[in-house]
This record gives C-alpha cells, sequence and structure tokens, in this order.
C-alpha cells in the first residue's frame, strides 16, 4: 500500500513546531498527527499555517497526492494541542463554516474533512474522548441502557456522522427507536431464526473490499422462498448480518456496498413488500443503522421489480437514490468496474463460487450466535 509522509515546520512564539502526518493512504486519508517540540510552550492559541491538500486519485500505480500546493492558498486557524510526554497530538476542534466557532464539523482546511480525520483514528486514541464522553452523556441522560454504552458501541455512530455529534445523536436515538418499533424484525436476532434462509444460499459476504475499502454484500433473491420466508425473516438476515459487519473499524470508516441480484423475482415477493415493510426498508438505509451505504447495485431487474422499487425510493434520500446503480441483465462489465478481482465465479470473478461464501457467512453467524443473543437482550431493554 501507498504511503506518503509529509513533515512541514512552522515558527510561532520562538517556537520551532513540526508536523508530521504518519500516513495517508487509500483508506485512511490521515491515521494520525503527531507534534513535536524541542521545549515548552503556550500551545493554548498556537496558530499554524497549513497548505491546502488533497488527494487526487487512486489509480493503478497506487495512490497520488498533490502535496505541493500554492502558497497563496493557505488557510490559518486557531488549533489546540494536548502535551503528552514532550510531545503533543493534535486536536481537531470544531468549526464552523467559518471556521471561527465550535459547532458542527465542517472542512478542516488543509486536511480534508474534520470528521475524516477522527474516523481513521484508532479507537484508543485519546483525541475521540471528547465526543464519546458529550455522546455517552446524552445517550444516559436519554436514559438508553449504560452498560450498552461502551466506546466501541458509541464509536459506530461518530464514524457514521463524519463525528458530528449533534447528528451522531440523532441516529443513536433513531437506532433505539426502530429497534424497539419493529420487534418483529429485531427482537429475536438468535441465528436459528434465519437459518433457512442462509442454508439456502440467499446471503454471501465477500471476503475482499473494494477498492474503497468497503464491505460488500451479495443478496439473491431466487434462493427466497417467499412461501417459506416473510420479508421480516429476510430483513433480520441483513441486521444480524448488518450487526455483525460494523463491530469492524474498517466497516465503520468505509461503509458497505450491496449487490442485489434480483433473477427470480416474482409477484410473489412483490407482495411482500408493503408500504410498511418498504418504509422500514429505507429507514435502515438512511437514519436508522450507523453503516454507511457507499452504493447499491442492481442486477437481473425485472419489469416487475420497478414498481416495488418506485415504492421504496419514496423513502429514500437523494443522496442513497444517487448511490443506486441498475446494471440490467448485461452487467458483468459493469459491475467488474465497480468490484475488480473480488467477485464470485457466478459473477465473473475466478477464485470462488458464491457457495463458497454463503457457507463461510453461514458458520461465521452461527459462531456469532452468543454475542447476537446479547444483544437482542441489551438493546430492547
Amino acid at each position: 500500500m501507498t504511503t506518503v509522509t509529509i513533515t512541514q515546520r512552522y515558527r510561532k512564539q520562538g517556537v520551532e513546531v513540526t508536523i508530521v502526518p504518519l500516513s495517508i493512504t487509500s483508506n485512511n486519508l490521515i491515521k494520525e498527527f503527531l507534534l513535536t517540540t524541542p521545549k515548552s510552550f503556550d500551545s493554548e492559541s498556537l496558530e499554524v499555517l497549513v497548505p491546502k491538500r488533497r488527494i487526487l486519485s487512486q489509480g493503478s500505480n497506487g495512490l497520488e497526492a498533490d502535496i505541493g500546493g500554492d502558497a497563496r492558498n493557505k488557510w490559518k486557524r486557531k488549533r489546540r494541542f494536548e502535551v503528552y510526554a514532550g510531545s503533543c497530538s493534535f486536536l481537531m476542534t470544531s468549526l464552523d463554516a467559518r471556521g471561527k466557532v465550535p459547532g458542527a464539523a465542517k472542512t478542516l482546511p488543509g486536511f480534508g474533512e474534520r470528521g475524516g480525520v477522527l474516523s481513521a483514528l484508532p479507537d484508543h486514541s485519546p483525541l475521540l474522548q471528547p465526543a464519546l464522553a458529550e455522546l455517552r452523556c446524552r445517550a444516559r441522560a436519554a436514559g438508553a441502557p449504560p452498560a450498552s454504552l461502551t466506546d466501541s458501541f458509541l464509536l459506530r455512530f461518530l464514524r457514521a456522522r463524519d463525528f458530528d455529534l449533534d447528528l451522531a445523536w440523532r441516529l443513536l436515538k433513531n437506532y433505539y427507536k426502530w429497534r424497539a418499533e419493529c420487534p418483529e424484525i429485531s427482537a429475536d436476532l438468535h441465528p436459528r431464526s434465519i437459518l433457512g434462509l442462509l442454508k439456502a444460499g440467499y446471503l454471501g459476504v465477500l471476503r475482499e473490499r473494494d477498492p474503497t475499502g468497503s464491505k460488500v454484500l451479495i443478496y439473491r433473491i431466487a434462493h427466497w422462498d417467499p412461501k417459506v420466508f416473510t420479508a421480516y425473516d429476510v430483513f433480520r438476515v441483513s441486521l444480524i448480518t448488518s450487526e455483525l459487519i460494523v463491530q469492524e473499524v474498517e466497516t465503520q470508516r468505509n461503509g458497505i456496498k450491496a449487490v442485489f441480484d434480483l433473477e427470480g423475482w416474482h409477484f410473489s415477493h412483490a407482495f411482500q413488500i408493503t408500504p410498511s415493510v418498504a418504509k422500514k426498508i429505507a429507514a435502515v438505509l438512511t437514519d436508522s443503522f450507523p453503516l454507511k451505504v457507499r452504493g447499491i447495485h442492481l442486477i437481473n431487474e425485472p419489469i416487475i421489480f420497478h414498481a416495488v422499487f418506485s415504492m421504496v425510493k419514496l423513502f429514500l434520500t437523494e443522496k442513497i437514490k444517487g448511490r443506486i446503480h441498475m446494471h440490467g441483465t448485461n452487467y458483468k462489465e459493469s459491475l467488474l468496474q465497480h468490484f475488480p478481482g473480488i467477485l464470485p465465479l457466478e459473477y465473473g470473478g475466478e477464485d470462488f463460487s458464491m457457495e463458497d461464501i454463503c457457507q463461510e457467512w453461514t458458520n461465521f453467524i452461527m459462531k456469532s450466535e452468543n454475542y447476537l443473543s446479547s444483544i437482542s437482550q441489551t438493546v430492547l431493554t
């Protein structure tokens, strides 16, 4: 993986400050900042000039970055620093649109969005503690189960909303609300409730991530028998899968992409998707679950599917609508452009079959039965 290290030196109050982004990669724009100083200094209002930088592209030769910058295009912002045994960790403060007043997360001059920088930090980074403390405080005040408010749990919501506290808090409230209002889907997350669908090969999770770092899921409608399994059973498969993969920090940062193979879609499937079900599906896709939905890819979509799809779209945000790709029946070339080198044999890959990954994911879900049982009880108390 290509790594670019940048060092800049500035002088203020007679102190030389070195800013060293440890790494810039295709998955994590900036992992951490360290500032080292040769002597102590008053850091409360240190002003730093940071040249504007941006990622240009990620091509076959790795990451290409513009690390030069026009000398005229510099940003001047006040920063706060916390001192740790002779070094300082870069503490990003919230900036409004003008970069002056603390508030919601906005663009961090020179290093992309502030939320993206914070999302790239490891769970144990002290820079994440202020946001965690505030979100935990709000959740406790609202009566959320204290045992569930761990750092790892709360970070899912912060990363899903790029560390905008107000948006993360709204997402957390919606998550609890959705789980409470949809017991037919969320009350029983034990794997046995959906084992038949899993064994039928309805869902497979790819072994590797796509080029943007997203987790990729493949759903096959032909393996859902609506005479045996309801739409709620199918929805529960997605919820269980989401609850498992959201534990992965990389998935929290880079989200998921889903491929729906609609071959075999019949009226019996369509009749299961009522307006109520459509609304619940849309809620999870938009603002009720802490996963970033980076893409929805539809293949083999029949004409009779479009009526149902039009109903679901009524409840989707414009952002999600813009991430929907319809590939039709001649899909392999276009699908491979989005997911090069990671698809199963049935969809243009070379190394493994859908049966392989469906069985692997079924095994993983069954091994996670204790965890799924615990969150069934904890979240809904």
